[in-house]
């Protein structure tokens, strides 16, 4: 027994699309002579694909390329997820546990949203590492006098 794409796709349309939307556009999609195949930019295809007008005036393929707009988003890899979580672990050491999610939650957001690709050419002022400095020695002061 054979498999067609269209027997997929009809299997993977979340509950959100109308399955026979889907297939009927997806089934006119593929033998459109209007379909430009020269676009590299697969988003860039299927956003012109939403846009196409019947001409009645009606997008022709609005289901259908929000189905594979939607596909595209899904991530290849879970790199990202692992990149935060070694962040994470990064911040949250054994030095700084007892940091709470909200303080955790906003150096991940300061890390991410920062225009600097590395934090050795970021220009500090003095006077603000001179208060990190002297925050940092008594807060080790004070871990320290609590483990002895």
């Amino acid at each position: 027994m054979s498999v067609s794409l269209f027997d997929d796709i009809e299997r993977a349309i979340p509950i959100l699309f109308d399955k026979l939307q889907v297939k009927l556009e997806a089934r006119e999609f593929v033998v459109d002579p209007e379909i430009d195949a020269t676009e590299s930019n697969a988003i860039q295809f299927w956003l012109n694909a939403n846009i196409m007008e019947s001409p009645l005036g009606e997008r022709k393929y609005h289901h259908f390329s929000n189905l594979a707009l939607n596909l595209l988003s899904i991530p290849a890899t879970n790199a990202d997820c692992e990149s935060v979580f070694s962040l994470v672990r990064r911040i949250k050491n054994d030095f700084c546990a007892s940091l709470s999610t909200e303080t955790v939650s906003a150096l991940i957001g300061c890390h991410l949203n920062t225009t600097f690709k590395c934090c050795e050419k970021r220009k500090f002022d003095t006077a603000l590492l001179n208060k990190a400095q002297t925050c940092t020695r008594e807060r080790n002061q004070q871990c320290s006098s609590a483990n002895t």
